[in-house]
Order: structure tokens, then C-alpha cells, then sequence
């Protein structure tokens, strides 16, 4: 994944994780920061294609098509919020979409998965992220940093059958 580093991955929502930094080899430049400044997500779409539906399901990944991002970014910015905690985050698809609405709202994207969150980050350095923070971990035990202000969480987190939640997951 050395289009996230040529994108400015390793320099945007802090340090890379242990997992985030094996999938790095070198940096490359590539011209897909146009396409993702102009409102697509390759990098989203490179890793749905990486990732087969079965693999998908087992831990309950759903990747949400851009037209119902767009409405639901759009609710939740009519209510004002300065911080966007996108769980599940993926590629950055909500995160993505609240930045180019409103380019200086805090951020703070979570995944499980260090591909999505690698790619969550070269997203957002390819839109000039200034505020945000990407985390590689599971949100349900995530420790989140404090903020002060009003939070909007806007995603698609997990959706995975209850039977594979943990009783403390369910207690969350």
C-alpha cells in the first residue's frame, strides 16, 4: 500500500500502527489525489475489491455506496457538530464527505482493520486533512481521546450477527 504513503497516509490522524506500517513497502505517487479531491474513493473501492464478500461479513464490514453517505453526512451537519467520530470507518467514505463539506471539523475515524485505516489516511491527506485523528483499533473497547463539544458519529459501524458479540460488546 504505497500509494496510502505517496498520498500522505504516514502523515495525517497520527502515528501508524505496528499493523498499518507491515502493509507499507515505499512510497509511490500517484495521481488517484485528484480523483479523491474531486469526491471519489478508488482507494474504498481497491479495498472492497481486495476483500472477498465472505471475509466482508465475517466481521461484519460494509462498505456504504456514496449516495446514501452524501444524505446522511448532510443530517448530521445541519445540527452543527464540531467533531465527526466516524466507527468502522473503512476508507474514510463519511469522514471524507463531512471534510469536504466543512474542511476544518475535527475528525476521528476508527477501524479494526490496518488496510482500511492506511487507506482512511491517505484519503484524507489527499483532501488536506488538518484536524483529525485515525485510529486502528476495534471502537467498542477503543479508548477515544476527550473532546469538548458537540459530536456528531456518523458511519456504518459493523453489523455482525449478535450471536458473535461478546457479552461485554453488548453491554457497550
Amino acid at each position: 500500500m504505497a500509494v496510502a504513503l505517496g498520498l500522505g497516509a504516514a502523515g495525517t490522524g497520527g502515528p501508524l500502527s505496528a499493523a498499518e506500517r507491515r502493509l507499507v513497502v515505499e512510497p509511490v505517487v500517484s495521481d488517484l489525489g485528484d480523483e479523491i479531491r474531486a469526491g471519489g474513493d478508488p482507494l474504498g473501492d481497491a479495498l472492497i475489491a481486495l476483500r472477498p464478500p465472505l471475509a466482508r461479513r465475517a466481521v461484519g464490514a460494509f462498505y456504504t455506496p456514496p449516495e446514501i453517505v452524501a444524505p446522511m453526512v448532510a443530517w448530521a451537519l445541519a445540527r452543527d457538530p464540531d467533531r465527526v467520530v466516524d466507527p468502522g470507518c473503512g476508507s474514510g467514505r463519511f469522514a471524507l464527505a463531512a471534510l469536504r463539506a466543512k474542511p476544518d471539523l475535527a475528525i476521528l475515524a476508527v477501524d479494526l482493520d490496518p488496510l482500511a485505516t492506511l487507506l482512511a489516511r491517505a484519503n484524507l491527506a489527499a483532501v488536506g486533512a488538518r484536524n483529525t485523528v485515525v485510529r486502528n483499533a476495534d471502537f467498542l473497547t477503543a479508548r477515544l481521546p476527550a473532546f469538548w463539544g458537540r459530536t456528531a458519529w456518523i458511519g456504518n459501524p459493523p453489523y455482525v450477527r449478535h450471536h458473535d458479540l461478546t457479552a461485554a460488546d453488548k453491554a457497550w
